[in-house]
Parts: structure tokens; C-alpha cells; sequence
């Protein structure tokens, strides 16, 4: 038997009348309302002078890295939120790809001198509105209240280039966007002395992230199509 969920449940479900301490975890962090929908990795090595980026799934190894990743709103989130989250409450936003170690070339693949870190620039936004991306938690502050939220790439007066964490922990950062559309951002990463001037003798590399970020009519009708799925029970059609 379908058991059809009416529009009001949903837009109970997705409105909280108190504020919540934080946003979901960066692997729920999508409207495209899929279970297991989870992290993606952009995963960083330094070999041979050389930097490479490549997108991997994340530990549910069911989100595409070619797939564009769906931008959810504040209330489709289970918000609005509290200080310093608040910086989500007014637009979509997205966290799902994170940076992270290269984990398949052994247990040293950042390999560069110690008063040296990894640069992360944002070179280009091709998208219909503003991106603004907010530094996440790194490591077990993904699952705390330990997210900085500072403003960095795009926002105002951010730094033009992001420096990682010099420990190379896992860093989910929060992008937000203005307006519908779809959107591809473009990284630079290069290994910079820790005042984030590049360092000679290294080769960058570019990776490019890709979201789309529906209106918020379309994404209450993808909510609604994806709870009337998960109610479908066994027995006569």
C-alpha cells in the first residue's frame, strides 16, 4: 500500500519552531532526499613536488562525484539555527565535499617541509548569484559544535587564499549561494609558506566542485516525492 504524506506534514517536518544547536552533518547536507546520500572527499598528496586533487565518494559510496550536489535551505535542514550557524539561515547551502588526506598512496601523502602548509584558493564561480563559503570543523569537531564558521573564500573580507588545518584533517566547509541555478566552483591548490604565499619548487593543481541549487518550491515537491517513497509498505499495490 502507498501511504500518501500530505503537503502540511511536510512543511512541518521541515520548520522547526525552536532553533537548533547545528546544522545537519555534511553528508545530509542535500536536498536530493537519498538515503545513504553522504560525504564526498576532495582528496589532496603532495608527491614529488607535485600536488594532485581528485573527487572520491564518501564513506556511504553512494554520492557520485560527477553528480551535481543539491543545495537545501535552512528549514529543509531541520532549522533555523543558532549563532554562528545563523550564517545558513538566509540562504541554501551545502557541505557534503570535504578536504581530506590522500587515503591510497600510504600514510604520508602530504609530503612537504614543516613550516609549509596546503593553500586553497577559490579562482572562479561560474553560477547566476553570489557563493560564500563559512570553514567547517575539521576531525571530531564534525560531529560537535566545534565548527569555526568563520568567513573565508568569497565573503566578505575573507583572505583570497584558505589555509588548511597544518595537521591535514578531514574539513568540511559550508557553501552558501544566493540564487537558483547551477554552480561550479574551481579551487586552486598549492603548497604556501604559513602566511599563504605560494612556495617555489611546486606544481598546483585545480579541482572543480558542482551544485545546483533549486527554488524553493521545487525542493518542498522533492520532499514530499521522497517521504511518500519512504512510506511505500509491502502488500497489495
Amino acid at each position: 500500500m502507498l501511504r500518501i504524506i500530505s503537503p502540511a506534514f511536510v512543511t512541518t517536518l521541515c520548520a522547526s519552531s525552536t532553533l537548533a544547536a547545528i546544522p545537519p552533518m555534511p553528508g545530509l547536507t542535500s536536498g536530493l532526499g537519498m538515503p545513504g546520500n553522504g560525504m564526498i572527499h576532495a582528496e589532496i598528496a603532495v608527491q614529488n613536488n607535485t600536488v594532485t586533487a581528485i573527487l572520491r565518494d564518501g564513506p556511504s559510496g553512494s554520492a557520485s562525484p560527477s553528480d551535481r550536489l543539491v543545495a537545501m535551505s535552512a528549514n529543509q535542514a531541520g532549522g533555523p539555527f543558532e549563532s554562528p550557524y545563523d550564517v545558513l539561515n538566509s540562504q541554501p547551502f551545502n557541505a557534503q565535499i570535504g578536504w581530506l588526506e590522500d587515503q591510497t598512496i600510504g600514510f604520508t601523502p602530504i609530503d612537504i617541509p614543516a613550516d609549509a602548509t596546503i593553500a586553497i584558493e577559490l579562482i572562479t564561480v561560474f553560477g547566476p548569484g553570489i557563493v560564500s563559503i563559512y570553514e567547517g570543523g575539521n576531525g571530531n569537531q564534525l560531529m560537535t559544535t566545534g565548527h569555526t564558521m568563520s568567513p573565508i573564500q568569497g565573503t566578505g573580507g575573507s583572505p583570497t587564499a584558505w589555509l588548511w588545518d597544518d595537521d591535514f584533517l578531514m574539513q568540511h566547509n559550508w557553501v552558501t549561494f544566493s540564487a537558483p541555478g547551477d554552480y561550479d566552483l574551481t579551487f586552486n591548490i598549492f603548497v604556501a609558506d604559513l602566511s599563504g604565499n605560494p612556495l617555489a619548487g611546486f606544481t598546483a593543481d585545480d579541482i572543480t566542485f558542482a551544485y545546483t541549487v533549486l527554488p524553493e518550491s521545487s525542493m518542498a515537491f522533492m520532499t514530499l516525492a521522497t517521504l511518500t517513497l519512504v512510506t511505500r509498505r509491502g502488500g497489495r499495490p
